[in-house]
């Protein structure tokens, strides 16, 4: 039960980081969006520059999470899970 436990904290902290940044680069990109109906043209193409850059990081941290689960998985039917505890 012990190692169970350690696994499932190892888990969420290593997925927990990037999730953080997923949901607030997200929470940038929507309120931009709505920053963006008041602006100018000029205004706009600086604010899409920037939306472009958030989603890039939404796209970058999305695939982080996904391959710590992979690695996860990996490890976990290779019999080796004290590697991914130890960070291996």
């Amino acid at each position: 039960a012990a190692a169970i436990g350690n696994v499932a904290a190892r888990m969420a902290h290593e997925i927990q980081n990037p999730l953080n940044f997923v949901t607030n680069f997200a929470l940038l990109a929507a309120d931009l969006m709505k920053e963006m109906e008041t602006m100018d043209n000029n205004e706009q193409k600086e604010a899409m520059l920037t939306l472009r850059e958030n989603i890039d990081k939404i796209n970058h941290h999305g695939i982080r999470a996904a391959e710590i689960i992979r690695r996860l998985q990996e490890y976990t039917r290779t019999g080796k899970v004290q590697d991914f505890l130890e960070g291996n």
